[in-house]
């Protein structure tokens, strides 16, 4: 597990510390602020390295103030903290950064690993050394052996990086008073950390509340006007009601990190590369997604509709399909001046584009409709329905453009079938079912982030047209009305 050390004097948890049995064994990673390269695979790896660790190892870091309540002067005196843990653990400052292993709180002697933060390959090498460190065959031994374990995890990280520079140090007495403080802080502070917990909890619980009894209303309120003769809801109408519904989830989530603090547990998206190229708040919407799942995950709440937890995943699909197919036909008729659209458009009059659903009667989207004269954005059912008649409407010109210089499909036509086919069951199996009275578990997300996550899902395909928009596929296009 992992503890964040913000000066010599206190000592703040990242997480809480398992008081049920003693860790396998201890690291101290030290490093100062001009290792720009290793502070930043800390500060992004932390979290899992944290999970990596498990209850028996614990990892403690000097941290430059990634949580709140970071005193004004803390960057000012954070070089400072490391020269004097490297004077108690008898490292020269030269040799940073490092990482130092313990067998325990109370050892005299530790085993040093030394890191050239210059290289090219330190994140490469960083990657191997904690995967080995934390999860080698090694640990699989008696934990209460934990010199043995110790000789035989240094041992099999000298084998396996047998560049990185080591060295056994033998310690002064002082490090039996300076863990000794450690530890002491982080039984104290237990309680607090706990109470923080259990209010996050309710939190959760709380907005969990009060939202179901109002989907259920809207729920109710719309099946009774569907079923009469005459209603007066359109499938527009309907629609309309979903994306409400979607908002006011997204807003719940957002609540959720201003509850908990969103900076306490930042969310990386850098294993999908991909995503680079979607919009900040798609991002944004993701992020949020992710960070109110692992929340609500971490804490086992029981009976949870994962809704809440899922909204932001297909309000960003349908954020970027409005730009990839609606704004660039705006585009290419002239309707606007940029991509993405900035609401404002060339005219009042309205456009059409022809749609049709498989063998369903064909009809026309008008994408110059307006809202107190900004423009609005088009509904899942459209825009999907423009993009499966692209062979007869105006995004075929798009979607030969961007593809003019194919290096994903050597099919057109099977990379819009699957495009399409993709997207919409995300739209009707997930966010239109889940939108109204079902109740989204978690193996159904779990389920849903892997269509989107994947290597060839949802989020992917979006990526492969938007990056070659972004490449400025669209710039050599005729304009029309």
């Amino acid at each position: 597990m992992g503890y964040l050390i913000p000066d010599n004097s206190t000592f703040t948890s990242g997480k809480t510390m398992s008081l049920n049995g003693q860790p396998g064994f201890s690291c101290l990673i030290l490093y100062k602020r001009n290792h720009v390269q290793f502070s930043n695979y800390i500060n992004r790896n932390f979290d899992i390295l944290d999970k990596l660790s498990g209850e028996h190892i614990n990892f403690y870091v000097f941290d430059q103030g990634l949580f709140n309540g970071v005193p004004n002067n803390f960057e000012d005196t954070f070089d400072q903290n490391v020269d004097i843990a490297c004077e108690v653990f008898g490292i020269h400052p030269s040799r940073l950064p490092a990482v130092l292993i313990f067998p325990d709180l109370d050892s005299r002697s530790c085993n040093s690993f030394f890191f050239q933060d210059e290289s090219r390959e330190l994140t490469q090498v960083l990657n191997i050394f904690f995967q080995e460190l934390f999860g080698g065959a090694y640990l699989r031994g008696n934990f209460l052996n934990k010199m043995k374990m110790l000789i035989s995890a240094t041992s099999h990280l000298r084998n396996t990086l047998p560049n990185v520079p080591s060295q056994i140090c033998y310690l002064g007495d002082n490090i039996n008073g300076s863990f000794e403080q450690i530890r002491e802080l982080i039984i104290s502070n237990h309680r607090e950390v706990m109470n923080g917990i259990h209010t996050i909890v309710n939190k959760l619980e709380e907005i969990q509340q009060e939202f179901k009894p109002r989907k259920m209303i809207m729920t109710e309120q719309l099946q009774e006007l569907l079923a009469l003769p005459d209603s007066p809801i359109k499938v527009n109408d309907v629609e309309e009601l979903r994306k409400y519904i979607d908002e006011q989830l997204c807003k719940n989530t957002e609540r959720i990190e201003e509850a908990y603090g969103a900076e306490a547990m930042p969310v990386s998206l850098a294993k999908y590369g991909y995503l680079s190229c979607f919009e900040e708040t798609s991002i944004q919407m993701i992020k949020s997604c992710i960070f109110a799942d692992s929340l609500v995950t971490e804490q086992h709440v029981d009976d949870f509709d994962y809704s809440l937890c899922a909204a932001g995943y297909w309000k960003a699909i349908e954020i970027e399909l409005n730009i990839i197919i609606v704004d660039t036909i705006r585009k290419l008729k002239n309707i606007i001046d940029y991509i993405p659209n900035d609401g404002n458009s060339n005219g009042n009059n309205q456009v059409w584009v022809d749609a049709r659903r498989g063998g369903y009667q064909p009809y026309r989207v008008n994408i110059n409709k307006k809202n107190k004269n900004i423009l609005k954005s088009c509904m899942f059912g459209d825009m999907l329905n423009i993009a499966e008649n692209y062979p007869n409407n105006e995004f075929k010109i798009i979607i030969n453009s961007l593809f003019e210089e194919n290096e994903y499909y050597t099919d057109l036509s099977e990379f819009m079938a699957q495009f399409i086919t993709e997207i919409r069951d995300i739209v009707n199996i997930y966010r239109n079912e889940y939108s109204h009275t079902g109740v989204l578990t978690e193996a159904r997300l779990a389920e849903l982030k892997s269509r989107l996550f994947s290597d060839d899902g949802a989020y992917s395909k979006i990526a492969i047209l938007k990056r070659k928009l972004n490449d400025g596929a669209l710039t050599a296009l005729p304009i029309s009305m």
